[in-house]
Formats: C-alpha cells, structure tokens, sequence
C-alpha cells in the first residue's frame, strides 16, 4: 500500500486513489494535531522524507527536492506522533525547518529525541524563500 494511502486510512479510514498529488493527512480538513499534509513525490519503496513547517513550505521543498515526499507538521513540532511510525518503517527523514532560532531549536530538540533524522536546512529563511529566489 502507498505510504500516503496506509497513513490516510488510519486518520480517515478511507483511502483516495493515487491520482492525487497532494493530499492532507488530517482527519477533518486540517485538524493540526491530527497529522501532516503530505506533499507525494517520489513513487517507489521508501522515499526520503523532508519535515517542513508548513503547507507552502511542503509545495516549495519539493519543487526544490522532487525525489522526495514533503511533509507539513504544522508548524515547528520536535515530536509529532506519527513520526516513530515512519521512522520504524524504514523512512529516511530529513527536518527542513526554517532558518530561524525556533526552526533551529525545534530540529535540535527532534533529533535529540529521533537520531536517525538529519537536518536539511534552508539556505534562506524557508523553502519557499529559496524557490522564490531561484525563479
């Protein structure tokens, strides 16, 4: 089953086909606490992911990184609750946050608590800072 499919049916219980490019993960729109938007790009076994802060930052990290799935968190967390899962799966991950002081820290603390995460800051404030500065 797609990644993006197995993670929608625990938070649905409903699963959309694989037309769908973009698709958020939260029961009932977006419930923040819920789970992350999704941004799916590379189709295939076990995708690197990259943590981003927002849904815009999802869009524009993988127009930058199109190998890869992006995933909103919904601002700066160190430990949502799916992200054990994925890393237990086998997913590579990666935390893009901002480069600001509270995206700084919040990568810091969620490797602290995730050691196999690395951290894929930006080379400006956010992704789409950068996707904006290479158009």
């Amino acid at each position: 089953m797609p990644f993006s499919c197995s993670l929608k049916r625990k938070a649905t219980r409903r699963c959309r086909t694989a037309r769908h490019h973009a698709s958020p993960l939260a029961r009932a729109g977006s419930r923040l606490t819920e789970g992350p938007w999704l941004f799916r790009g590379a189709v295939g076994p076990l995708p690197a992911l990259i943590l981003v802060e927002s849904a815009i930052d999802a869009i524009s990290c993988f127009a930058l990184h199109p190998g890869h799935r992006c995933l909103s968190t919904a601002g700066a967390r160190p430990n949502p609750h799916w992200l054990a899962a994925l890393i237990n799966q086998g997913y590579s991950v990666q935390c893009g946050f901002d480069a600001d002081p509270t995206g700084d820290h919040m990568a810091r603390a969620l490797i602290a608590l995730h050691p196999t995460v690395r951290r894929l800051r930006p080379p400006q404030y956010d992704w789409n800072d950068v996707l904006h500065a290479r158009s």
